[in-house]
């Protein structure tokens, strides 16, 4: 979503005429045969998403499975990882991530069944070759691969070790540190009988990592614990009731402060989405607001921070058969729901949604799957204020009626502001951009708008990974195809 918003009228001049295409909102899913597949994470590339999940056929066949999306819902390229006669599984959207040379790297697990599996990273191109592969193995312990976070130069791989199955010994969360081609640097070990669900990077480098935990006194509770650069605990703590509750994730906001997001019991039968405001310093709850609906209401994908610190996340919820529900929920910075769109695959059966990532034209992409054997891939593209084309298979165009105010005035022609410079302006063919992005924003998007509100074309721009040179970014735009006219841009910042 954006964060600050800069706009500002300037003519363009073009001697070639341009087929206007605006954006574009669908609803997709993907089966192949009689394999069962589902994605588990995606992210926006060029010209397209890239979704990955997990693919099983018969004879025990196994892999990872990649498909490029392309803007129209259609499907442009598919490829499979690691695939042959054993057990392969990613959980997660955080089970990949896109790296900082524009590749990507895939965190799973890989094994002869799912009692008896290994930690396996892989990085790879959009299309599809393998830079490198690291398969982490513990003799005598079971490792279920589970979510990943990145820093400039490293990965933190966070899973799941146990003893082979039949064994008396816990389980514990392991988390392994490693450089940039996968070799490992640090290894810990932390709570016992604890799965993590989410994970990141907290401002002071430490990491965050969530989910839930057993214990023999309140059952299933809540889990949370922060740890240092170095992956030693800081603090950690349960949430929840004497019975059992759910899992949950945590995040941090750019205030520092920290929102948890779980399911907490409620009636005996029930379960409530619940909300809170942790304490970074302890894990203390500082505020905390729970929604019901039906008989359970629970986080089902990875959570995106928006601007004003709001949170937005498909949520699932269900009740007496066939009472199921995903939805795509926005809350406000307080935890109150304020918008809720549900969403389905138009299939029988369950759907899921697994992963949540915003888009370079503003709106969303989510990836899932429906449970209906065999299993089908699906896939939702959202608009800026979750527009939503119906059940699959649709797709609509994306209009923009009204062009946003700006929130800082700017000027016309070539005059600087705070933030950007478009120069030159009047243009012709190309023009350049100059502007300044905060060192925690991975990248921005300038849009361009015609004056009926439609979005004509956009850039991704791409920043310097060190925060010294990300002053005075500057970046060539090609204007080649646009009608002449007056055009309104802006420039968004995630």
């Amino acid at each position: 979503m954006n964060h600050l918003i800069l706009c500002f009228l300037f003519i363009l001049i073009s001697s070639k005429i341009f087929s206007q295409q605006s954006p574009f909102i669908f609803n997709a899913t993907f089966q192949v045969d009689t394999n069962s597949q589902g994605f588990e994470a995606v992210r926006p590339i060029q010209n397209g998403y890239l979704a990955v999940g997990n693919l099983n056929s018969y004879n025990d066949y196994s892999a990872f499975h990649i498909r490029i999306v392309n803007l129209n819902g259609g499907s442009d390229n598919y490829y499979v990882f690691q695939g042959g006669n054993y057990h392969s599984a990613i959980y997660s959207g955080l089970a990949i991530q896109k790296t900082h040379d524009d590749n990507f790297i895939l965190v799973g697990e890989k094994g002869i069944s799912p009692y008896d599996t290994d930690l396996i990273i892989i990085k790879f191109t959009v299309s599809g070759d393998v830079i490198f592969d690291k398969l982490y193995q513990l003799e005598g312990w079971n490792s279920w691969g589970k979510i990943l976070t990145i820093s400039v130069d490293s990965y933190l791989l966070v899973s799941v070790s146990q003893p082979v199955y039949g064994g008396s010994e816990p389980a514990h969360i392991h988390l392994i540190k490693t450089d940039s081609v996968g070799e490992p640097v640090w290894e810990q070990y932390l709570a016992e009988n604890a799965i993590p669900i989410h994970a990141e990077q907290t401002l002071d480098g430490g990491f965050l990592i969530s989910g839930y935990q057993y214990n023999d006194a309140t059952g299933y509770d809540m889990y949370v614990v922060k740890t240092n650069a170095n992956g030693e605990v800081e603090w950690e703590r349960t949430y929840g009731t004497p019975q059992n509750d759910g899992g949950s994730m945590a995040m941090q906001r750019p205030d520092g402060l920290i929102i948890l997001i779980g399911v907490i019991r409620g009636e005996v039968t029930t379960g409530k989405l619940y909300y809170a405001h942790l304490n970074p310093s302890n894990g203390d709850v500082l505020y905390s607001v729970t929604h019901q609906k039906y008989d359970k209401y629970s986080p089902g994908s990875t959570p995106l921070l928006l601007s004003d610190d709001r949170l937005a996340l498909a949520t699932l919820s269900y009740g007496p058969p066939p009472t199921w529900e995903v939805a795509f929920t926005i809350f406000d910075n307080a935890g109150n729901i304020i918008q809720e769109t549900p969403i389905s695959s138009g299939l029988p059966g369950e759907d899921y949604i697994r992963d949540l990532e915003p888009t370079p034209d503003g709106g969303f992409i989510l990836a899932g799957f429906n449970y209906t054997v065999p299993q089908s891939s699906w896939v939702v593209k959202l608009g800026p204020n979750g527009e939503y084309c119906g059940t699959a298979p649709c797709l609509d165009s994306l209009f923009v009626n009204n062009i946003t105010p700006p929130l800082i005035e700017g000027g016309q022609g070539g005059e600087q502001t705070n933030q950007a410079t478009l120069y030159p302006n009047p243009a012709r063919g190309s023009t350049q951009i100059t502007c300044t992005l905060p060192p925690q924003l991975p990248f921005g998007v300038l849009e361009l708008y015609n004056l009926q509100g439609q979005k004509v074309r956009y850039w991704v721009l791409q920043p310097s990974l060190y925060p010294s040179q990300r002053e005075g970014i500057t970046q060539t735009l090609d204007l080649e195809g646009i009608a002449p006219g007056m055009y309104v841009w802006r420039l968004a910042l995630p």
